[in-house]
């Protein structure tokens, strides 16, 4: 989809409302200084270990892998059960990719410990 630069971020959102399918996109650029900020925040599973660095408040993390096709493979099991829209076989998937994920107040908490 093409886009259209805006001079302003109002502008930007008052054409964004009156957007069509096929019109192009508006977008606003600025500046910004973001020096010093995290790129991202790495979050660490239960079985991580931490390493220190030279820094004594920086650590690197040893997490274990899993193998390209075995990832490859639960990502197209976990599409499939999106496509069945099969919420409880959903979250048994994540839950087991993701073994500390506890579902706390919903519909899911029967399934902590089930993941298959």
């Amino acid at each position: 989809r093409p886009i259209e630069e805006c001079k302003s971020d109002k502008k930007t959102k008052k054409k964004a409302l009156t957007t069509k399918d096929g019109d192009p996109y508006p977008v606003y650029f600025f500046d910004t200084d973001t020096s010093g900020e995290k790129l991202y925040e790495e979050l660490l599973s239960d079985a991580s270990k931490t390493l220190p660095t030279h820094h004594e408040k920086i650590m690197r993390a040893k997490d274990i892998t899993m193998p390209y096709v075995v990832m490859e493979k639960q990502t197209k099991a976990i599409a499939r059960a999106t496509v069945r829209k099969s919420k409880n076989e959903l979250v048994q998937m994540i839950k087991h990719l993701v073994p500390e994920y506890k579902s706390q107040n919903s519909e899911f908490e029967c399934l902590d410990g089930k993941a298959k």
